[in-house]
């Protein structure tokens, strides 16, 4: 999608994104620090309207300026959404025997 959309593709920040480790790579990293996972989940995360519409801003530049400014005087800028991606790992950890 990345390479389709090109500048317009606001989320192509690669190193910000622990999605790059799915479970088999973190076991196998922990393994090699000498732990075994004990327990673990994934989740979402919360993020601001504020940070959704910077983004949105870059895919639709024409919206950017009349809808952003809107919703910023507004206030709602300030508020939180929950992004239910599953992207956010933890994991609890033993020594290996």
């Amino acid at each position: 999608m990345a390479e389709l959309m090109s500048k317009r593709w606001a989320f192509k920040i690669l190193l910000g994104h622990l999605g790059l480790f799915d479970t088999a790579i973190i076991k196998a990293l922990l393994d090699t620090a000498g732990l075994q996972p004990n327990c673990g989940m994934s989740c979402g995360k919360w993020i601001s309207v504020n940070f959704l519409l910077f983004k949105l801003g870059h895919v639709y530049p024409f919206l950017a300026q009349a809808f952003i400014g809107q919703v910023r005087q507004i206030g709602m800028a300030r508020l939180s959404l929950y992004n239910p991606t599953g992207d956010v790992m933890y994991v609890g950890t033993r020594c290996s025997d």
